[in-house]
């Protein structure tokens, strides 16, 4: 399967030795496992668009436990609060963010990486011509 590695600490390895990691993993697959990690990084940082019908219900308000305590004095109570009545218009989910365009935020990500990513290749020699 795979050569024997030099087996002494202080001796380097060869470029004839193989290490068993780079054989099974060439660089190439590495790297694109980086790139699909970073690309799916940057889609869970992109906003999610609303379903077209869907409207959030509201969450009711917790009711209060009644409490056994015995009052001898009645406990005035407040007028219940106005009902909130729905607007004749659906109101619009922003999509994007105020400024018109898209969040910066996962492209500088996905940019960033993919630097990373030409300089790691570059580094294992992806882009270079092997030696025969």
């Amino acid at each position: 399967m795979s050569k024997k590695v030099n087996a002494d600490p202080a001796g380097p390895l060869t470029c004839s030795e193989s290490v068993w990691a780079y054989d099974r993993f060439p660089p190439r697959y590495l790297v694109l496992a980086l790139f699909i990690g970073l690309l799916l990084l940057a889609l869970m940082e992109l906003p999610v668009p609303a379903v077209a019908g869907f409207t959030p219900t509201p969450t009711a308000t917790p009711t209060p436990l009644p409490t056994s305590t015995p009052t001898s004095t009645p406990v005035p109570t407040s007028p219940p609060p106005p009902a909130v009545t729905a607007s004749p218009t659906p109101t619009q989910v922003p999509l994007l963010p105020e400024s018109g365009g898209v969040s910066a935020r996962p492209f500088s990500l996905l940019v960033i990486g993919g630097v990373i990513l030409l300089a790691v290749a570059w580094r294992l020699g992806w882009s270079r011509p092997r030696q025969g």
